[in-house]
């Protein structure tokens, strides 16, 4: 089973460290993604955090936040070497620094 899940995660190249991070749209927990190209595949590791990185992704009809999707609202800034989520418009960024 897929631990992202079908909810249109959040998936950014984290170019320092030569990985993918993705962010289920919920949750304290990212998924780092590494490439290993000699057997064609991906290693995904979780990391929880004692926290919650951000409320769920964006709302709609100012209901409580659901699972719409991320999308391209989940990107790695690699001078500041920070991960930065904006949910909706009217909501603050959050940012994620994993180093």
């Amino acid at each position: 089973m897929n631990p992202i899940g079908a909810g249109n995660p959040g998936i950014t190249f984290d170019s320092v460290a030569n990985d993918f991070v993705a962010w289920p749209n919920q949750g304290n927990s990212v998924y780092t993604l590494t490439p290993d190209l000699n057997n064609h595949r991906l290693t995904c590791q979780k990391m929880t955090f004692a926290w919650r990185i951000a409320p769920n992704s964006s709302h709609a009809n100012n209901l409580p936040n659901t699972t719409y999707g991320t999308y391209g609202r989940f990107k790695y800034f690699p001078a500041l070497d920070v991960f930065v989520l904006v949910n909706d418009w009217n909501v603050p960024a959050y940012i994620l620094r994993l180093r």
